[in-house]
This record gives C-alpha cells, structure tokens and sequence, in this order.
C-alpha cells in the first residue's frame, strides 16, 4: 500500500507542474517552452544535488536543514525522511504506529515563471488548476503567514479532495521573487491535518532566500 500511495504521491505531483506550465489562458503563467522546460530541470538539479545538514538553532535542534547549491535553504522536522524528486524535494513523516498506512508529506520545488508575479496570483492559477486535477477539490482556507524579518512573503491556501475512495486534506505555500515561485505542497488526512498544518506552515515560513 506505501509503495502504491507513494507513486500516487509523485504522479500528483508531476501532474500538478504539468498543468502550471501548460496554462497559457493567464499572462503570467510559468512557462511551457523548451528552455523553461530546460530551466526547470537545471533547477530541479540543483535541489536535488543539495546538501542536508543539522539545524543547530535554539528551539529547532530537533530539525534538519536542506540547502540547494542555490543557496536556498528550509528546514524541517529531523525525523521526516528526505527524499530526491524529479521537482526537487520531499519532505516525508515517520510512520505513527503499524497501523499508519498513510505518511503525511511536504514537497518543496521551484518554478520558473513567464513573469514576475505575486503569490496570490500564482495561487489562483494553481487553485484552477487543481480544480481540474483532483476529484471533489474544494478549498477551504486562505492566508498570508507572518514570515520573520528578511525572510520571503509566503501565502496559502488549504483544500480538501479525494484520492481513489480517501479523503485528503492538502496545502499550498508559495513565496514569489522576481519570476521564480517557491512551492510547498502538503498531504495529509482528514484526522491529522490539524496536527501538520502548523508544521507544514513551520516549514514554510523556515524558507531562507539568497541575497542576489
């Protein structure tokens, strides 16, 4: 059952980048031609060549810290699995009990986009998006976080949708500079989101961009 709902997970993914750089009914929608494609791969490279250190910072001792070679950094809770994707990089916490049949998730990726635009704007192009793509999607929820000084704006929104007969609560963060979004996407259960929303926002608002 992990190895089918891991492959879900993925396919969930790559879909979803698929429809962003496809759209082309928004002027600012990410690129969909051969060198954004190229760009996107190059970036995805960089993420999943990065390195994962140990936080040492107060309070997060407990979490680790992933750095791409561009110098964007996060961190995350030291017991979640790190894992390589095709986008970039996953985020995977450690199962509750034997019975835990579903590992709730964060993948974090960047986009290069056509044009320089907000977070909103990015947001109601995904939500469009994944109207289309994931059965009885509904949002529930959106907001801006409270981001510390020198960190990026980060913006959200929350959805529910069903994967096969499960219901799924899933989130979205996105910071925006210049014309390259930096994504967060979330999945958890109905039961549990309540617990993972606060880490997934953590995680979010953990972001640390490079000065140039």
């Amino acid at each position: 059952m992990m190895g089918i709902r891991v492959i879900i997970s993925a396919a969930l993914a790559l879909c979803l980048s698929t429809f962003l750089l496809n759209s082309c009914e928004e002027p600012a929608q990410p690129l969909a031609s051969p060198e954004a494609v190229k760009a996107a791969a190059e970036s995805a490279q960089k993420s999943t060549s990065a390195k994962t250190n140990k936080s040492k910072k107060g309070k997060k001792k407990k979490w680790a810290q992933y750095q791409t070679d561009a110098g964007v950094s996060l961190e995350y809770p030291g017991k979640w699995q790190a894992e390589a994707t095709d986008k970039g990089q996953k985020f995977v916490s450690p199962k509750s009990g034997k019975k835990d049949r579903f590992q709730e998730s964060l993948e974090f990726s960047v986009e290069k986009l056509a044009s320089a635009q907000p977070a909103n704007a990015y947001l109601k192009t995904a939500e469009k998006n994944l109207s289309k793509l994931l059965e009885e999607f509904k949002v529930t929820k959106r907001g801006k976080l409270k981001t510390g000084k020198g960190k990026p704006k980060v913006e959200y929104l929350h959805y529910t949708y069903r994967e096969g007969k499960k219901k799924r609560r899933g989130s979205l963060h996105v910071a925006v500079k210049g014309t390259e979004a930096y994504v967060f996407t979330g999945s958890a259960t109905p039961k549990s989101f309540k617990k993972f929303r606060s880490r997934f926002d953590a995680v979010a608002k953990s972001l640390t961009l490079p000065a140039h």
